[in-house]
């Protein structure tokens, strides 16, 4: 049945915390009159065609919200949901979620927080958004629906080197706080399920501000490999199988779409090193994930704006694998050198690495090599330079959380740290010696 609230106290502002209230109706039911209503606990179980539950008032949970069947329709009004625990939204589905505005309360933790939105009536309308939470400060709660994509403007944004083509037709999310975050980040999954035309490491979720209809806004904010960013080709939110897009660490709300390539995103460099070694230069790099590498150019300088061909490496094509290269440069100079990777595809576009600088003609510089990249069980810290005096090494995992930390004394080139329990993924290990700090990053497989 309807329910219908004129009343003018608080009769129905509870704060037991021991009440259910169940919509079960096998027609349409609304939810209205003069009073909003504060419910304890809620479920929305009604099996009726067209629209199941209707709001004529916005609706107040302050604990669980239990979507069982049945769409509820917000119109302008709000489903508020107090609570600030994540899983206090339960059961949602493509057969039971909120046509309109849902309104979650959050607190800062480290949380999922689903927002089971849509836009219309059947199980094709359902495009589920899921928050994972980074400890966000600064606002109260965020505001979340679905809505049409507004037209206009041209999409000119492009990650890791490989152009946005479009962004998804079937809509977008607006997802909002009352006031900006001050601190903290979130991970964000918006769920494709009915968003057509997909392909494997060809999508992404893309920002912009929430009035926009410029597609020149789009913006992969953070963008790129990592995190913050997205997963390597083949990662998590990258497949069509997935069921999902996922963009880490980030800080600012606003309409989210799936930015769509005509390819996919090219390679993951983890490392690129260049050691002298005997008479020669060696050059090693490592990739955690390639997409339609042709080959690899190595290049050199001596006054890192002119470059010569070194050599030229095959490419491993498309793979979420692990490669490991190697080349040398059998003309070492007796100057400062800068090599560079050159990365082509097979279409003929190509991306540069960063430079990484060698002279075998006087002390090597201080920093620190990590073999094997990636490791299962160990690491060895291989030091450049003269190691002397203490050093202190830390390993950070993906968020900055200090995972691993020993202290090494005397005079040293090489030492081993234990990673076995380690979590599989990305690190960044510091080492700090001879008052300079260095960094470098590894995968934990």
């Amino acid at each position: 049945g309807n329910w219908t609230n004129n009343a003018a106290n608080s009769v129905f502002t509870n704060t037991d915390n021991d009440g259910w209230v169940r919509f079960k109706g096998t027609s349409t039911e609304t939810i209205d009159g003069t009073a909003d209503t504060r419910f304890e606990y809620i479920e929305f179980n009604n099996s009726a065609s067209g629209t199941p539950i209707s709001l004529s008032r916005d609706v107040i949970v302050e604990g669980i919200c239990r979507f069982t069947d049945g769409v509820v329709v917000t119109g302008a009004n709000y489903l508020i949901i107090e609570s600030t625990t994540g899983a206090d939204v339960v059961g949602h589905s493509s057969a039971s979620f909120v046509n309109g505005n849902l309104r979650r309360f959050i607190a800062p933790n480290t949380e999922t927080y689903p927002f089971p939105v849509g836009d219309g009536l059947t199980a094709s309308d359902y495009y589920l958004a899921e928050l994972i939470n980074g400890n966000l400060i600064g606002f109260t709660y965020i505001d979340a629906k679905f809505g049409a994509l507004l037209p206009g403007g041209t999409l000119s944004e492009s990650e890791e080197g490989t152009p946005y083509t479009s962004v998804a037709a079937e809509g977008v999310w607006y997802i909002d706080p009352d006031a900006p975050p001050i601190g903290g980040d979130y991970d964000l999954k918006c769920f494709t399920a009915n968003i057509g035309g997909l392909a494997n490491d060809q999508f992404a979720i893309l920002s912009r501000p929430t009035p926009s209809a410029d597609a020149a806004d789009w913006a992969c904010n953070p963008c790129g490999f990592g995190d913050p960013g997205i997963n390597a080709n083949g990662g998590a939110g990258r497949a069509v199988a997935d069921g999902y897009a996922l963009r880490l660490g980030m800080t600012k709300f606003s309409q989210k779409g799936i930015g769509k390539s005509s390819s996919p995103l090219p390679i993951e460099l983890v490392t690129f090193f260049a050691e002298c070694e005997d008479e020669q230069v060696k050059l090693s790099w490592t990739t955690a994930s390639e997409s339609n590498n042709d080959f690899f150019t190595i290049e050199k300088s001596i006054n890192s704006t002119e470059f010569t061909v070194v050599d030229i490496v095959n490419g491993a094509g498309t793979t979420g694998n692990v490669s490991y290269y190697n080349a040398y440069d059998d003309e070492v100079s007796e100057m400062t050198t800068y090599y560079r990777l050159k990365q082509t595809d097979f279409d003929g576009k190509f991306t540069y690495s960063d430079l990484v600088i060698t002279n075998c003609n006087k002390q090597e510089e201080a920093g620190f090599a990590i073999m094997p990249n990636p490791a299962t069980d160990f690491i060895n810290i291989i030091l450049k330079g003269a190691g002397e005096g203490d050093a202190a090494f830390t390993i950070f995992d993906g968020s900055g959380k200090r995972v691993y930390e020993k202290m090494f004394y005397g005079n040293f080139k090489r030492f081993t740290a234990n990673i076995e329990s380690l979590a599989a993924g990305m690190y960044y290990a510091r080492l700090i010696a001879s008052d300079c700090v260095f960094t470098e990053k590894f995968i934990k497989f």
